[in-house]
């Protein structure tokens, strides 16, 4: 399920981001929309990303302040977050919300990142931003989709022997895209004719059991 993440170390501005968002009328269905804290160190967002089915990130630029209502306190801002992502992940979709979007450090990542909002324009504006975010999340996933799809039919490709070497070098390529391993998406043929082999030997023992427990049900039917 894609979530559109607002990412606000202040819970009042992020639970007025959500709102917005939620009741704005480009949310499809099937989407959902989540308030976050911002993660205790910059590595986190990969694995985050993934694991949260994010989509699309919206992103609060001043992330560590100082204030009462800040539940987690951070030593980076939005734009470290924007750099730490796109060394990874060039294409995924981040929208960066400010109250000062001239400030240097926002706008030297305006080529990074989908859009720099004004806080005081997302508030007013939604319903003209939101269908503008989803369709970047929508892009993204629905690529993501693809790419997971070619994956899988390349890694049988290679599991069937019957992987050119464009074959390989394509999903090497997917592989580092998703910062996967490669053993964890590849399966020689050797690993799965053992796999086939360790079903079969599973296979025979129930079949023991089974016709142990029908001698047993007989016998007992005997007496």
């Amino acid at each position: 399920m894609p979530i559109i993440a607002v990412v606000d170390d202040r819970k009042t501005e992020r639970k007025q981001l959500v709102r917005g968002i939620t009741l704005s009328e480009g949310v499809p269905d099937g989407w959902e929309v989540e308030g976050f804290n911002p993660l205790n160190n910059l590595d986190d967002y990969f694995d985050w990303i993934g694991e949260e089915d994010v989509a699309v990130l919206v992103l609060d630029e001043r992330l560590r302040e100082e204030r009462e209502d800040v539940e987690v306190h951070v030593d980076y801002d939005g734009h470290d977050v924007v750099d730490k992502i796109r060394t990874k992940h060039p294409t995924f979709p981040i929208f960066v919300v400010t109250a000062v979007p001239d400030d240097q450090n926002v706008s030297d990542r305006f080529s990074s990142v989908e859009a720099i909002i004004d806080r005081a324009d997302f508030v007013k504006d939604s319903d003209k931003l939101v269908p503008r975010i989803v369709r970047s999340g929508q892009r993204f996933f629905d690529t993501n989709e693809d790419r997971l799809s070619e994956m899988e039919s390349l890694s049988r490709l290679v599991a069937q022997d019957e992987a050119s070497e464009e074959d390989l070098k394509r999903l090497e390529a997917l592989r580092q895209h998703f910062q996967l391993p490669y053993e964890d998406q590849i399966q020689t043929p050797d690993s799965w004719i053992a796999e086939f082999e360790r079903a079969q030997g599973d296979l025979k023992s129930l079949e023991a059991e089974m016709s142990e427990m029908l001698k047993n049900s007989e016998d007992n039917h005997q007496k």
